[in-house]
């Protein structure tokens, strides 16, 4: 599945998982399928990427 990916859409999803409109697991999933898949907005880039990396290191020190 092919999509745009910008920090609307990162933000957007987080906050579906805030709220508990999704479980941990499909949030996970979700950023798992964005990052192979997706296409990142080019000015979103650098910042998502960022994010990404430090959220993996909190994801690995937790287990996961």
């Amino acid at each position: 599945m092919f999509m745009t990916i910008t920090k609307r859409t990162v933000a957007e999803k987080i906050a579906s998982y805030l709220q508990h409109d999704i479980a941990f697991e499909e949030l996970v999933s979700w950023a798992k399928d964005a990052m192979m898949d997706g296409e990142f907005e080019e000015n979103d880039t650098a910042t998502i990427t960022d994010g990404s990396g430090f959220w993996h290191n909190k994801l690995i020190n937790l287990g996961f």
